[in-house]
């Protein structure tokens, strides 16, 4: 993905979470709230691809066997950072 398309998805998906706010309610809206986190982390991972290309991904690719951690292993990781 070049630059232009990375920031072309951003704005829509934060386009996307602005309109889903919107509809969040206080109850039942929990599906919402799980769409918006989703959104949110891409976002981050495509400001990660922006900022340090793909080699990024494939080294946490190469150290975990996917691409992201999972939130088990960030909260690990924060805890006590694991030898390499």
């Amino acid at each position: 993905m070049t630059n232009e398309e990375i920031i072309n998805t951003i704005k829509v998906l934060r386009k996307e979470i602005e309109h889903l706010t919107l509809q969040v309610r206080e109850r039942g809206t929990g599906h919402i709230h799980t769409t918006i986190g989703v959104l949110n982390n891409r976002i981050d991972e495509l400001i990660e691809e922006g900022m340090y290309g793909k080699a990024s991904s494939q080294l946490m690719k190469e150290k975990y066997g996917r691409a992201v951690m999972t939130v088990s292993e960030q909260m690990q990781e924060e805890l006590e950072p694991l030898p390499e």
